[in-house]
């Protein structure tokens, strides 16, 4: 049997963005330090409210984590998708009432013509950390990590509001599931 995508109709949610912390000093340790990732992109989307770190109280313990916002066309978070700061910690989920229509999304500059498809904020900001090291623009495309959404609506959106764009490339993992979903998102695309 094959796989195709499914447009599934978002239910009226409200989005419950979890409290920021102070600082950024967990978030910046997590995404420069263990991830590697160029403090240059990270503070860009710290600045345009895409990152942010949340603190929160579970049975007198503290839990820190960095959020990956996804915003609409007006700025407004949409989504909150949320990884722990802590080393070992493999702690990953995302927000009640997130709307997966919006995913985190890195912009290109003005006019870029490449989106990038990944599966999550992590592996679009390792590509653009990648480029930057190479001495390309990191901001060369637009990025959108679809962060397990099996619609092709935010990728369909971003077209829309990217005129430029003339090429995707896919940068989901070499899994069995990344590889189907590929595929779809194609097939999805050519109708």
């Amino acid at each position: 049997p094959s796989y195709a995508p499914q447009d599934v109709p978002q239910e009226k949610r409200v989005l419950e963005i979890p409290a920021r912390a102070q600082n950024m000093r967990r978030s910046f340790g997590y995404l420069g330090i263990k991830r590697g990732f160029d403090y240059d992109i990270v503070r860009e989307l710290v600045r345009q409210g895409r990152i942010f770190e949340t603190v929160k109280q579970i049975e007198g313990t503290t839990y820190h984590d960095t959020a990956f916002a996804g915003l609409d066309e007006r700025g407004v978070i949409q989504s909150v998708s949320l990884r722990s700061c802590e080393t070992q910690s493999t702690f990953k989920t995302e927000a009640q009432g997130s709307n997966k229509a919006f995913p985190f999304t890195m912009p290109g500059r003005k006019g870029a013509d490449t989106l990038y498809v990944f599966e999550s904020a992590i592996d679009a900001m390792s590509h653009a950390t990648l480029c930057k090291l190479v001495g390309e623009p990191w901001n060369n495309g637009v990025r959108v990590a679809m962060g397990g959404n099996n619609t092709i609506q935010p990728i369909l959106r971003l077209l829309k509001e990217h005129p430029a764009i003339q090429n995707i490339t896919f940068g989901l993992d070499a899994d069995e599931a990344g590889q189907k979903m590929t595929v779809a998102y194609m097939k999805a695309l050519k109708n």
